[in-house]
């Protein structure tokens, strides 16, 4: 039993339903008799362990020795000498005091059963009811009396049920805007069902019947009129029609499942009332609102955020209309204001008056200056170091697939393609490897920012690539987008969106995750020189004119010490042996380190030091022989169908693949319908069952540090053989989990065809 639960005592409106559940776990765990607060007994007392031989032997031995003395009062001579005492029993005597015991085993498993749902169920009982409540009880461990006191302080009276059962009809009447008539039919239901335990007024007669109709109008006004002249037609004429409130509510709800099955759903159908009334989503009456909703200045800065011809529109009808158009009868008139908005905007004649708007806009700049060597083709090879964004991770708009430039960033590696490059401009370079990514910690989640991982898939490594690349098309596709107002990463629509994270603004480029190469003072030249010109002329000139040999300045004791640069290995047995995470921030962290090569080493003396035990996950190889010796068991739950059963008891022979099923209403019945399946194999087939294999399932199989259950003695006695897996391996138990799920599998398949 879970004690886990969303219902929450502490005001005496939610008194119904948490006594509700109450109950229900109560009897879940076959334990209500023993809290029932309309009785007093029976309570939950632990069985007395039967006598002993030697107690028996002592009250036989008591009895004989009365008897004798009550003959020898009354005649000595045929009493006879003194009896001797019994010093063994009869068979007959072993065999009831056997049975004695067997009887005090199965009870006392019982008790152990019921003492566990005892205890969770006061555990569930103690975490949903309010504190100040809870402290008022006279008994802080008689769930009995608990629930007594609690009934006594919370429960509303009679007259109080009956009229907040009245105000909620009402109310689920009433509220019949911008909901969905399934949702509508569940909470009616709810509603009608509790009033009719309460036996309320607006159940009865024929104004009921005109109450949900007059509701159901709201969604479908066709249908409601139609049931309406078929009950005056038949009161007219005299027909014998008896309609009734529930059958009201069955017909509707095959009407709407009707109506969604076959997508005729209209405009008119399913719509909130308040909308129909108005052509526009503005929410303006017919005979005020004289133009187009397309027109609408209302709508179009509920979508666009402006009109088209600079009106303006109150801040209200705004609101109502945004509220209005998140209904999928608003969906074409949204994309037609969208389309003629575009339209718009690519019909108007250029702005000569903003200096913006013209002229070529630089994406990159860079000076001529500090090109001191290098290939004039590549932006970068004329740097000294590394590009100050090597180690990091940028956003690119631009990339059709997502870089790196370090294998050990990935996953999953396989090769990659003969024919697969990166065009670089008018070169292209190899993609050695691809594989997956992890970013760690760069996604907001629900425990705070930066707590979700960010998962790249077919990322494609190239050597000494001057970043790493995210591709923002890639994300577009799995429904991530980039936010240019704030610099977010955000997932949803427009009006509706989470962000993801937040973009960091590195020499001119958005960062998704910064490492910086060192702790030096590198950063790219400010001057100003467009580079997407022809490289070749503007770096030719430059370098004739500009760029002079500058002189080394002589090295003095201010100046701090060149890095020490020494490979991975070496530093990696500097910082006894630590991994391939600290090397790299000890590189970031730390002045005067430079590491040679890739952060990661694989180092022997770790292989073997570090290594851990691991517990085999192979199912086993010796498989039965014939029918019935081994056998797999799977429990598993559903939710409770009509008969309020929801457990599934699977039954799979080893050799045969036959499987056999059970539908139980609680685990203790797994027991009895194991050692039933048992003994009806043996009667019928004449085979035996050897060996059963289970996972460690609490209802039938206890710890090891507790005694054995009734099942495991069971098994003991009968010579079966229990197969248990190790603690948190379900591997080992394949051949009993897998047939568990397929037919879970095909239980749900068939449960989503009835429900859709």
């Amino acid at each position: 039993m879970s004690t886990k639960s969303e219902v929450t005592l502490s005001k005496p409106s939610e008194w119904t339903a948490w006594y509700e559940d109450f109950v229900s776990r109560a009897e879940t765990s076959k334990i209500f008799d023993f809290v029932d607060i309309d009785r007093d007994s029976p309570t939950l007392e632990e069985p007395k362990e039967p006598m002993t031989s030697e107690d028996m032997l002592i009250q036989l031995n008591k009895a004989v020795l009365d008897t004798w003395e009550r003959a020898a009062q009354q005649n000595p001579e045929a009493a006879g000498a003194r009896p001797e005492p019994l010093t063994d029993l009869t068979d007959k005597q072993w065999m009831y005091l056997t049975r004695l015991q067997s009887e005090y085993r199965v009870k006392l498993a019982t008790f152990a059963n019921r003492q566990r749902g005892y205890a969770e169920l006061a555990v569930w009982v103690r975490s949903t009811v309010d504190k100040s409540y809870l402290g008022n009880t006279t008994s802080k461990s008689d769930l009995r009396t608990m629930v007594r006191d609690l009934k006594s302080s919370l429960a509303p009276s009679e007259d109080e049920q009956k009229e907040e059962a009245r105000l909620r009809y009402r109310q689920v009447l009433a509220q019949t805007k911008r909901v969905k008539p399934e949702d509508w039919l569940v909470a009616w239901n709810k509603a009608k069902l509790e009033g009719e335990r309460q036996k309320i007024a607006e159940l009865e007669g024929q104004s009921a019947l005109n109450d949900f109709l007059t509701a159901a109008s709201a969604f479908d006004a066709t249908w409601a009129s139609q049931q309406k002249v078929q009950i005056m037609t038949s009161k007219k004429f005299g027909f014998k029609m008896d309609v009734t409130l529930p059958a009201l509510g069955e017909l509707f709800h095959e009407q709407v499942r009707s109506t969604r099955m076959a997508g005729k759903l209209a405009d008119s159908a399913f719509a909130a009332s308040d909308v129909v009334q108005s052509p526009c989503p503005c929410g303006l009456r017919p005979s005020i609102h004289r133009w187009k909703p397309v027109d609408c200045a209302a709508v179009q800065v509920a979508i666009n955020g402006e009109s088209k011809d600079g009106r303006h529109a109150k801040a209200s009808r705004v609101k109502a209309c945004k509220e209005a158009l998140k209904q999928a009868k608003w969906k074409s008139l949204v994309d037609s204001v969208k389309a003629s908005t575009a339209t718009a905007k690519t019909g108007q004649p250029e702005d000569k008056g903003n200096p913006r708007k013209h002229g070529d806009f630089a994406g990159l700049t860079i000076d001529a200056k500090d090109l001191s060597s290098g290939n004039t083709d590549s932006v970068f090879a004329a740097l000294r170091e590394k590009h100050p964004l090597y180690n990091s991770t940028i956003y690119d708009g631009g990339a059709t697939t997502h870089i790196v430039n370090d294998k050990g960033l990935l996953i999953d590696i396989r090769e990659a393609e003969e024919t697969d490059y990166v065009m670089i401009g008018e070169g292209s370079l190899k993609v050695e490897a691809r594989g997956t990514r992890r970013m760690e910690n760069v996604l907001d989640g629900e425990d705070g920012r930066n707590t979700r991982a960010l998962v790249l898939l077919d990322v494609a490594y190239v050597p000494r690539f001057h970043t790493n690349i995210v591709s923002a098309k890639r994300l577009e596709k799995k429904g991530l987008w980039r936010c240019g107002v704030d610099n977010t990463l955000r997932v949803g629509t427009y009006e509706n969106n989470d962000v993801l994270c937040r973009l960091t603004d590195k020499y001119d480029l958005d960062v998704v995750e910064y490492k910086p190469v060192s702790r030096s003072y590198f950063k790219l030249p400010q001057s100003p020189v467009s580079v997407f010109n022809a490289f070749q002329d503007v770096l030719s000139s430059s370098r004739t004119s500009n760029l002079k040999p500058k002189r080394q300045r002589m090295a003095i004791s201010r100046v701090p010490p060149p890095p020490r640069l020494d490979s991975s290995e070496i530093w990696h047995r500097r910082a006894c042996h630590a991994g391939p995470r600290v090397l790299e921030q000890l590189v970031m962290q730390t002045k005067g380190v430079r590491i040679k090569g890739p952060t990661t080493v694989q180092c022997t003396a770790c292989g073997t030091s570090k290594a851990t035990e691991i517990i085999s996950r192979r199912e086993s190889p010796h498989r039965s022989g014939q029918p019935f010796y081994r056998v797999f068991i799977d429990i598993f739950e559903f939710s409770a169908a009509y008969n309020g059963r929801r457990y599934v008891l699977l039954i799979t022979d080893e050799f045969s693949g036959m499987m056999f099923s059970w539908s139980l209403t609680s685990k203790p019945e797994v027991s009895k319908a194991i050692k039933d399946f048992e003994a009806r194999i043996k009667r019928h087939t004449g085979a035996s069952i050897c060996k059963i294999r289970i996972d460690n399932e609490r209802a039938i199989i206890n710890l090891p540090f507790q005694r054995d259950s009734e099942f495991q003695i069971w098994a003991t006695e009968a010579g079966i053989d229990i197969e248990l897996p190790p603690p948190q391996t379900k591997e080992p138990t394949g051949g009993a989990e897998r047939p568990g799920g397929i037919n879970q599998v095909r239980m749900r398949c068939v449960i989503g065809q009835l429900h859709g």
